[in-house]
């Protein structure tokens, strides 16, 4: 049984952001090492491994990083309830790709008539 395109579109977008969220560390870490002008800005205390697992103190997170992974979080947190729901537009979707497909163009038109 192949998944469904939410299930898909939710779990690339889930991964999107944890790659993203590694990236903002990564750079934040970086600063913090190397002591840029940017650093403060940036990150103040790096995040800990301890025990295998990755803890970040977001209270001593700098503005940059904890906004960004902030609002990742919440995006992730969103994806993986709508993995839960029954609820999708698979079939609604796949009938206006159908329809445009059929047509060769977009259907509706352009609303200024341009």
């Amino acid at each position: 049984m192949q998944p469904s395109t939410s299930y898909r579109a939710w779990g690339l977008d889930c991964t999107i952001d944890l790659y993203c969220m590694a990236a903002v560390l990564s750079r934040a870490s970086a600063a913090l090492d190397e002591g840029t002008a940017s650093a403060a800005h940036e990150v103040s205390q790096r995040p800990v491994l301890t025990s295998g697992c990755l803890t970040v103190d977001f209270s001593s997170q700098a503005k940059l990083a904890r906004a960004f992974c902030n609002a990742a979080t919440r995006r992730i947190e969103a994806n993986l309830k709508g993995l839960k729901s029954t609820e999708n537009d698979d079939e609604l979707l796949i009938g206006i790709a159908d329809d445009i497909f059929l047509e060769k163009n977009y259907i509706p038109p352009h609303p200024l008539r341009v």
